[in-house]
Protein backbone atom coordinates (compact mmCIF):
# COMPACT_ATOMS: atom_id res chain seq x y z
CA UNK A 1 0.00 0.00 0.00
CA UNK A 2 1.92 3.46 -1.17
CA UNK A 3 1.77 6.15 1.54
CA UNK A 4 -0.98 8.76 1.35
CA UNK A 5 1.79 11.59 2.65
CA UNK A 6 3.74 11.08 -0.88
CA UNK A 7 0.58 11.20 -3.00
CA UNK A 8 -0.06 14.65 -1.21
CA UNK A 9 2.05 16.05 0.43
CA UNK A 10 0.36 19.74 0.31
CA UNK A 11 -2.64 18.01 2.67
CA UNK A 12 0.32 16.96 5.12
CA UNK A 13 1.99 20.85 5.21
CA UNK A 14 -2.06 21.57 5.57
CA UNK A 15 -2.48 19.45 8.50
CA UNK A 16 0.97 20.45 10.02
CA UNK A 17 0.23 24.53 9.40
CA UNK A 18 -3.51 23.52 11.44
CA UNK A 19 -1.26 21.68 13.96
CA UNK A 20 0.83 24.66 15.05
CA UNK A 21 -1.96 27.19 14.75
CA UNK A 22 -4.02 24.85 17.26
CA UNK A 23 -0.84 24.99 19.57
CA UNK A 24 -0.16 28.60 19.46
CA UNK A 25 -3.87 28.80 20.20
CA UNK A 26 -4.03 26.39 23.00
CA UNK A 27 -0.70 27.78 24.78
CA UNK A 28 -2.38 31.58 23.79
CA UNK A 29 -5.39 30.77 26.15
CA UNK A 30 -2.59 28.99 28.85
CA UNK A 31 -1.56 32.40 29.22
CA UNK A 32 -3.81 34.36 28.97
CA UNK A 33 -5.20 32.67 32.46
CA UNK A 34 -2.16 32.34 33.85
CA UNK A 35 -2.43 36.23 33.23
CA UNK A 36 -5.97 36.65 34.56
CA UNK A 37 -4.61 34.17 37.73
CA UNK A 38 -2.01 36.20 38.52
CA UNK A 39 -3.74 39.54 38.17
CA UNK A 40 -6.27 38.01 41.00
CA UNK A 41 -4.12 37.23 43.06
CA UNK A 42 -3.02 40.38 44.17
CA UNK A 43 -5.96 41.56 44.31
CA UNK A 44 -5.99 44.73 42.53
CA UNK A 45 -2.40 45.79 43.37
CA UNK A 46 -0.39 47.10 40.47
CA UNK A 47 2.98 47.05 39.51
CA UNK A 48 4.19 48.96 42.68
CA UNK A 49 2.25 46.16 44.42
CA UNK A 50 -0.20 48.95 46.49
CA UNK A 51 -4.02 48.74 46.56
CA UNK A 52 -5.59 50.35 43.56
CA UNK A 53 -7.26 53.17 45.85
CA UNK A 54 -3.85 54.22 47.15
CA UNK A 55 -2.42 54.11 44.06
CA UNK A 56 -4.83 56.26 42.55
CA UNK A 57 -4.04 59.16 45.42
CA UNK A 58 -2.68 62.72 44.08
CA UNK A 59 0.75 64.11 43.90
CA UNK A 60 -0.10 65.29 47.29
CA UNK A 61 0.83 62.04 48.63
CA UNK A 62 4.25 60.59 47.84
CA UNK A 63 5.15 57.30 47.24
CA UNK A 64 6.48 56.84 50.41
CA UNK A 65 3.94 57.87 52.23
CA UNK A 66 1.28 55.49 49.90
CA UNK A 67 4.19 52.54 50.72
CA UNK A 68 3.35 53.20 54.44
CA UNK A 69 -0.39 53.67 54.12
CA UNK A 70 -0.01 50.02 52.01
CA UNK A 71 1.70 48.71 54.94
CA UNK A 72 -0.50 49.59 57.65
CA UNK A 73 -3.23 48.04 55.20
CA UNK A 74 -1.12 44.73 54.94
CA UNK A 75 -0.75 45.08 58.86
CA UNK A 76 -4.48 45.39 59.45
CA UNK A 77 -5.17 42.67 56.93
CA UNK A 78 -3.20 39.83 59.07
CA UNK A 79 -4.64 41.52 62.00
CA UNK A 80 -8.44 40.77 61.05
CA UNK A 81 -7.69 37.67 59.52
CA UNK A 82 -5.85 36.19 62.85
CA UNK A 83 -8.64 37.81 65.26
CA UNK A 84 -11.01 36.10 62.69
CA UNK A 85 -9.58 32.31 62.84
CA UNK A 86 -8.85 33.18 66.41
CA UNK A 87 -12.52 33.19 67.23
CA UNK A 88 -13.64 30.35 65.18
CA UNK A 89 -10.81 28.23 66.69
CA UNK A 90 -12.31 28.95 70.11
CA UNK A 91 -16.07 28.80 69.28
CA UNK A 92 -14.88 25.35 68.16
CA UNK A 93 -12.98 24.03 71.35
CA UNK A 94 -15.74 25.69 73.53
CA UNK A 95 -18.68 23.85 71.55
CA UNK A 96 -16.69 20.46 71.12
CA UNK A 97 -15.27 20.72 74.65
CA UNK A 98 -19.07 20.99 75.84
CA UNK A 99 -20.61 18.28 73.80
CA UNK A 100 -18.16 16.14 75.13
CA UNK A 101 -18.35 16.82 78.63
CA UNK A 102 -22.12 16.31 77.91
CA UNK A 103 -21.44 13.04 75.71
CA UNK A 104 -19.72 11.73 78.34
CA UNK A 105 -21.53 12.86 81.43
CA UNK A 106 -25.04 11.15 79.51
CA UNK A 107 -23.05 7.53 78.41
CA UNK A 108 -20.20 7.19 81.12
CA UNK A 109 -20.92 8.84 84.17
CA UNK A 110 -24.26 8.60 84.81
CA UNK A 111 -24.54 4.67 84.09
CA UNK A 112 -21.22 3.77 86.56
CA UNK A 113 -22.24 6.46 89.84
CA UNK A 114 -19.07 6.84 91.90
CA UNK A 115 -16.73 4.65 90.15
CA UNK A 116 -13.72 7.21 89.52
CA UNK A 117 -11.50 4.17 88.40
CA UNK A 118 -13.97 3.11 85.55
CA UNK A 119 -14.84 6.34 84.23
CA UNK A 120 -10.88 7.60 84.02
CA UNK A 121 -10.05 4.47 82.51
CA UNK A 122 -12.83 5.11 79.95
CA UNK A 123 -11.63 8.85 79.24
CA UNK A 124 -7.83 7.88 78.56
CA UNK A 125 -8.04 3.79 77.38
CA UNK A 126 -10.67 4.34 74.99
CA UNK A 127 -9.60 4.82 71.63
CA UNK A 128 -12.27 7.19 70.62
CA UNK A 129 -12.44 9.12 74.08
CA UNK A 130 -8.66 9.35 73.23
CA UNK A 131 -9.19 10.82 69.54
CA UNK A 132 -11.30 13.19 70.61
CA UNK A 133 -9.67 14.61 73.49
CA UNK A 134 -6.76 15.01 71.15
CA UNK A 135 -8.78 16.85 68.67
CA UNK A 136 -10.27 19.60 71.58
CA UNK A 137 -6.87 20.14 72.18
CA UNK A 138 -5.58 20.60 69.11
CA UNK A 139 -7.95 22.94 68.67
CA UNK A 140 -7.04 25.18 71.64
CA UNK A 141 -3.22 24.97 70.66
CA UNK A 142 -4.53 26.28 67.43
CA UNK A 143 -6.47 28.88 68.95
CA UNK A 144 -3.76 29.91 71.55
CA UNK A 145 -1.50 30.00 68.22
CA UNK A 146 -3.64 32.35 66.15
CA UNK A 147 -4.17 34.58 69.62
CA UNK A 148 -0.57 35.53 69.94
CA UNK A 149 -0.24 36.40 65.98
CA UNK A 150 -3.43 38.53 66.52
CA UNK A 151 -1.71 40.68 69.31
CA UNK A 152 1.45 40.46 67.56
CA UNK A 153 -0.14 41.90 64.27
CA UNK A 154 -2.64 44.34 66.28
CA UNK A 155 0.13 45.84 68.07
CA UNK A 156 2.17 46.29 64.93
CA UNK A 157 -0.91 47.55 63.27
CA UNK A 158 -1.66 50.45 65.59
CA UNK A 159 2.09 51.34 66.40
CA UNK A 160 2.47 51.71 62.29
CA UNK A 161 -1.47 54.18 62.24
CA UNK A 162 -0.14 56.18 65.35
CA UNK A 163 2.93 56.62 63.40
CA UNK A 164 1.39 57.48 60.52
CA UNK A 165 -1.13 60.03 62.79
CA UNK A 166 2.41 61.28 64.55
CA UNK A 167 4.02 62.15 61.33
CA UNK A 168 1.50 63.29 59.44
CA UNK A 169 2.84 67.13 59.09
CA UNK A 170 6.00 65.57 57.86
CA UNK A 171 4.31 63.32 55.23
CA UNK A 172 1.54 66.09 54.12
CA UNK A 173 3.32 69.34 54.34
CA UNK A 174 1.60 72.37 54.84
CA UNK A 175 -0.23 74.31 53.80
CA UNK A 176 -1.34 72.81 50.22
CA UNK A 177 -0.81 69.16 50.86
CA UNK A 178 -1.85 69.76 54.66
CA UNK A 179 -5.56 70.23 53.13
CA UNK A 180 -5.26 66.96 50.90
CA UNK A 181 -4.59 65.29 54.13
CA UNK A 182 -8.19 64.81 55.06
CA UNK A 183 -8.89 63.35 51.67
CA UNK A 184 -6.47 60.17 52.36
CA UNK A 185 -7.35 59.73 55.45
CA UNK A 186 -11.42 59.60 54.55
CA UNK A 187 -9.84 56.85 51.87
CA UNK A 188 -8.55 54.99 54.07
CA UNK A 189 -11.69 55.00 56.93
CA UNK A 190 -14.33 54.32 53.79
CA UNK A 191 -12.16 51.60 52.08
CA UNK A 192 -10.28 50.15 54.74
CA UNK A 193 -11.97 51.00 58.07
CA UNK A 194 -8.30 52.54 58.96
CA UNK A 195 -8.98 55.32 61.32
CA UNK A 196 -5.90 57.84 60.82
CA UNK A 197 -7.63 60.43 62.65
CA UNK A 198 -6.86 59.71 66.39
CA UNK A 199 -4.58 57.44 68.31
CA UNK A 200 -7.20 56.00 70.49
CA UNK A 201 -8.15 52.08 69.00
Amino acid sequence: MKDRSLKYPLNNKRMESHHAFFLFLVSYHIGQHHIIYRKKRHFGRGVSGLEKQIQLLNDSTDLATKQMLQSVLNKKRKYDRYKRNCFRWQLFTLSGGMFFLLYFYQFTVIPNGTNISYMLGELVGNSFHFFIILIIGASYATAHYHKKKEEKYEKEYHGLRTEIIRKSSELWPQPYHWKKRAEVYDMMKKNFDINLYFESK
